[in-house]
């Protein structure tokens, strides 16, 4: 080798060791940052990459918007609609007998993913799954909103019990989002090994349990302490305002299979969400706050499973096969949502929100965390059969 050699080498060794580097931050910066988005390693490609998303313009949000109305929705994740209840319990909602007494507006329907991020950006903003990683509650940034609660799904530096999440989350300054499975995703296999997959997927099989003991009783709707501990969070100017409660959600997804056990304690929750809307709306009525319209609803159906699957539990994948067809048990165990909106103030009393709430029988699901559209007759047979783990996001 000589002396030229010698000199250039070191240097095209130096190069490649930047290159990669540069190259690798992409990912990392995909972990620290943000779960959601796609990762991108062409550096001209992020840049002429468009990170914002708006709600469709005859979306719910968009109509709420131009209108200045200041709504606070209360999202009860994967909570049954009323005829659902019915069909497990064998009984009559205490709360949605209530909601329909006392709302303008009802409503039952079927989304078109059992995924609260990509559900609810479809709901409420007629965004469809594909569009981008274009999720609720955020929209990319694109929605300036109040997020009073925080779970270990949702949070912002704002919220409620954001100080009982990890120390890393409290430091993020936007809405949070954890998803361990998209973390397997998007590093190249080559950096991640198989002991290193394991323990991710170990971190997040007891991150739900863990997480929920983590949190005091104030950070659940259905305690006698939240009204007390939310007042000081509730809106005083028009935004929209979101408490997300996970409270039900979490405990369904441990009862496998559910059980006579788990159907009467599905009773009680339904009178506690029951007691609790009802002071939430008291306090409102009597505090300034710039609330004019409650929503409750729920985002997807409670994916309940069963032995014999008397519940209709058919993972969104046999949607192909009919057994989550439009109307069916299963799909409202899966994709069945209810919508109830309570006038606060008596301004504007013409509102009419459900109109703006997209119908479709179109169905969704995830796979490795990927969006994809299924269809009626099997058109998704390309698609490669790989572990699905539809509940991995929320």
């Amino acid at each position: 080798m000589n002396k030229k050699e010698s000199i250039i080498f070191p240097i095209i060794n130096y190069l490649i060791l930047v290159l990669s580097l540069l190259v690798s931050s992409r990912y990392f910066q995909q972990i620290i940052l943000d779960f959601k988005k796609p990762v991108n390693i062409s550096i001209l490609g992020s840049k002429l990459n468009n990170d914002s998303c708006f709600p469709a313009s005859n979306s719910l949000i968009n109509y709420i918007q131009s209108n200045d109305l200041g709504v606070l929705f209360i999202i009860l994740d994967g909570y049954p609609t009323k005829s659902y209840y019915k069909y497990v319990t064998n009984q009559e909602s205490v709360l949605h007998k209530y909601l329909q007494r006392e709302s303008s507006e009802v409503y039952e329907g079927e989304t078109i993913i059992n995924s609260s991020s990509y559900s609810l950006a479809y709901l409420l903003g007629r965004v469809q799954p594909d569009d981008d990683y274009c999720l609720y509650p955020n929209f990319k940034g694109s929605l300036n909103h109040n997020f009073l609660l925080a779970s270990k799904y949702y949070s912002s530096n704002e919220s409620l019990c954001k100080d009982f999440l990890p120390p890393f989350d409290q430091k993020r300054n936007k809405t949070l989002r954890k998803n361990y499975k998209k973390m397997i995703n998007i590093l190249p296999k080559n950096i991640m090994n198989i002991n290193n997959k394991v323990h991710i997927k170990r971190s997040k099989k007891t991150l739900g349990l863990q997480a929920h003991q983590n949190f005091p009783e104030k950070c659940y709707l259905t305690t006698n302490s939240f009204t007390n501990e939310i007042q000081n969070y509730l809106p005083k100017n028009k935004k929209i305002s979101f408490i997300h409660d996970v409270d039900w959600h979490d405990y369904a997804q441990t009862q496998r299979p559910f059980s006579s056990t788990s159907k009467n304690k599905l009773i009680k929750f339904d009178e506690s969400y029951l007691k609790a809307i009802k002071n939430l709306i008291k306090v409102i009525k009597e505090g300034d706050y710039s609330i004019d319209h409650l929503v409750i609803m729920s985002d997807h159906g409670p994916r309940l499973k069963s032995k014999d699957k008397e519940f209709g539990e058919g993972q969104a994948r046999d949607y192909p096969m009919g057994n989550s067809d439009p109307g069916s048990i299963s799909a409202k165990n899966n994709f069945g949502y209810f919508f109830a909106r309570i006038d606060i103030s008596n301004q504007k009393s013409n509102i009419n929100m459900v109109n703006t709430i997209p119908d479709s029988t179109d169905r969704w699901d995830l796979l490795e965390g990927r969006p994809y559209k299924l269809c009626r007759w099997r058109c998704d047979w390309y698609i490669p059969r790989l572990s699905i783990r539809n509940n991995f996001f929320k």
